[in-house]
């Protein structure tokens, strides 16, 4: 890295600390090793630029007390997939950690489309308060559809990474979990996709914003469904079909199902790119590196 370089992504690594800092972020060193990649790959990129991109990524690893609010889950999920029956309170207990993450998610979604979600979730409302800020900063610089794809490309080569980590590793549920959640960027693309809406001229609304909803739905089953297909130890499979609340053959019925609306949407050819790179980024970091069959559509 030539020197220039090096200079400008310390700044921008000492600045996303500060962004951690202020809103109580975990700290790790993704926004770091992703500031280096966006400036090697884009030298004339502006500073700002790769400034909210690195705070994005810091934003995605955040601190997740959901884990620790549902530190009995994992002791279920290992009951039920010996066979034994959970009680009316145990079985909520999953289900309100389903619902949790759902809300969550949609929350993320609604605050980068410009929207404030009326009642924050207990300890996320920093992580909110984050999102907004991230949210209104993307806005004032004018997303462009080059600088959304830079971060999916360059998001995409972190991601395989983390899988070629990580893959021979059994995961219990809690640390499954988290993980999930840590590289889950589904939420956040979906919303920088919705932020193409305000920069773009002639876009159908409608009908790019129910191609991008799909193009997140297929992101979020694939997330589920396609790690049953890697190579995982049979135990997280297991827990993975239990936090899915449902079967393999179902969740491979539903993604076919949405697959095929996704392709028949009106959606333009600028916003289908995005969507496009959107799933495939998501493909190849849930088969750890490999296009799993499912994206035969992309090959």
């Amino acid at each position: 890295m030539n020197e220039a370089i090096h200079a400008e992504v310390h700044t921008i690594r000492e600045d996303s600390r500060r962004f951690e800092r202020r809103y109580q972020l975990k700290p790790l060193n993704a926004n770091v090793d992703y500031a280096w990649l966006c400036s090697l790959m884009h030298p004339t990129l502006s500073r700002e630029r790769v400034q909210i991109a690195s705070d994005v990524v810091a934003n995605w690893f955040h601190h997740d007390d959901h884990v620790d609010e549902f530190a009995g889950v994992n002791e279920l999920i290992t009951r039920r997939s010996a066979g034994a029956s959970l009680s009316p309170t145990e079985g909520a207990t999953l289900d309100a950690l389903v619902a949790y993450l759902n809300a969550k998610n949609e929350n993320m979604i609604q605050l980068f489309a410009g929207n404030r979600p009326p009642h924050p979730l207990g300890s996320d409302a920093l992580f909110y308060d984050s999102c907004a800020d991230l949210a209104t900063r993307i806005r004032q610089l004018g997303p462009t559809l080059a600088q959304l794809e830079l971060w999916l490309t360059t998001l995409r080569n972190y991601f395989e990474s983390v899988v070629r980590a990580k893959q021979h590793v059994q995961l219990d549920v809690r640390s499954y979990l988290k993980l999930r959640e840590d590289t889950g960027a589904a939420p956040a693309l979906i919303a920088l996709g919705l932020l193409l809406e305000d920069v773009r001229d002639g876009l159908e609304n409608a009908a790019n914003r129910r191609g991008i909803q799909l193009a997140g739905l297929l992101t979020s089953l694939h997330n589920d469904f396609f790690s049953l297909k890697a190579d995982v130890a049979s135990a997280q499979r297991e827990n993975v079909v239990v936090i899915m609340g449902g079967s393999v053959e179902r969740a491979q019925e539903r993604t076919n199902e949405l697959m095929q609306e996704y392709l028949r949407a009106p959606v333009s050819p600028g916003i289908r790119h995005v969507c496009d790179a959107m799933i495939i980024a998501n493909f190849v970091w849930c088969t750890g590196g490999r296009l799993c069959p499912g994206a035969s559509r992309y090959q």
